[in-house]
């Protein structure tokens, strides 16, 4: 049975590429499409079979997302597909679930649809000089109402696909690294320290955790890379440190020494960052918002700041100094949202014969 795996690019490492890395656990002989890749980004998938577009011979475009948004309607139509079994797409701003297939069943796996074409978020700066809107977003529209195979990350997208096009979805939730039992908790940090992941863009709030822990002189411990990290680091202040793309063994480190994972977005779709940290048995404080309202319980599992600026964020990391979190229970609160609970939902929804392509399935199911 041949599987493809279409994402919408490789230029940056994040939630979609968590995803994509545990379809290649599953299937690990998949070829993988994609618009563009990053040197940097591709090291993660060192044994991955991929091809790319056009647009991964221009430097200038492949770096900016507006251009592989813009190109999208003649990347991914022009796709053959017809090949394979099954194409499973992986996609949020770059419209990967758009391509066209005759034969192959198509399971869409959105992210979330792109909020830009919608009016959700503030238009691309290329959105602005050319006027491509209203016609992508009838693009991906169609594209959308005619695949019977629509899968979302959260309730949260699930109801604005209902919102936006009418259409029903099916809601998995996607993969989080939870370590096996043999990882240690710590109940005893000797310098305890806040820390943040996340790709560095405007609307993922980091800002907002830098002013904070400034103004409250606390530490911090940011990890990811960006287009604002520049800016970040022009108002951090002494306490606040950059620790850019991290390896996972690294990354357990960080959050093995951490007193509490801080994450600031406004509307995020699900958030595999804080379920992540929380897998750690650390506890999580964050806004009450987008998909983070399915995966914390306040006062269980972390904090909820319920008005969106920096004053409400500083009276929560006030109220968390004086509490103590149960961190077997965050940690077994996280599993519920597990690499092998996802794997089980796809088992669920689309039975064996998909499963069955994947040699490694059986090891992944029993631990």
């Amino acid at each position: 049975m041949k599987i493809a795996i279409v994402h919408d690019s490789l230029m940056e490492f994040g939630g979609a590429e968590r995803v994509l890395q545990t379809l290649l656990k599953i299937w690990p002989k998949a070829d993988v499409f994609t618009s563009a890749v990053s040197l940097e980004v591709i090291k993660n998938f060192p044994k991955i079979r991929i091809k790319t577009s056009f647009l991964d011979k221009i430097p200038y475009l492949k770096k900016k997302t507006s251009f592989l948004q813009l190109f999208a309607p003649f990347i991914w139509p022009r796709l053959n597909l017809e090949k394979y079994d099954y194409v499973i797409s992986n996609s949020s701003f770059g419209l990967a679930n758009t391509i066209k297939v005759k034969k192959p069943i198509h399971i869409a796996y959105i992210q979330t649809p792109p909020k830009n074409l919608f009016g959700l978020t503030e238009k691309w700066g290329l959105q602005k000089i050319i006027p491509y809107t209203f016609f992508l977003a009838n693009y991906y529209q169609k594209a959308v109402r005619n695949n019977p195979h629509i899968l979302v990350n959260s309730k949260n997208i699930a109801r604005l696909m209902k919102k936006l096009f009418g259409i029903e979805t099916k809601v998995i939730y996607p993969p989080v690294i939870i370590p096996r039992d043999s990882f240690s908790l710590k109940e005893h940090r000797e310098n305890p320290y806040f820390v943040t992941t996340s790709r560095m863009d405007k609307e993922k709030g980091i800002q907002m955790a830098i002013e904070a822990c400034n103004q409250l002189k606390l530490p911090l411990k940011i990890i990811g890379q960006g287009r604002m990290f520049n800016q970040l680091k022009e108002i951090a202040g002494p306490t606040i440190e950059f620790l850019g793309f991290v390896s996972d063994k690294k990354l357990a480190s960080v959050y093995q020494e951490a007193q509490g994972f801080l994450f600031c977005h406004q509307n995020e779709d699900f958030g595999i960052a804080p379920v992540e940290a929380m897998g750690y048995g650390l506890p999580v404080i964050a806004y009450y918002g987008g998909g983070l309202k399915e995966t914390m319980v306040d006062s269980k599992t972390g904090l909820f700041f319920k008005n969106y600026d920096v004053n409400s964020l500083i009276q929560v990391l006030k109220k968390f100094s004086g509490l103590k979190f149960d961190q077997k229970l965050i940690r077994k609160h996280a599993q519920k949202f597990s690499e092998e609970k996802f794997i089980k939902e796809f088992k669920k929804k689309y039975g064996r014969s998909l499963l069955r392509a994947s040699q490694k399935m059986s090891f992944f199911i029993k631990n």
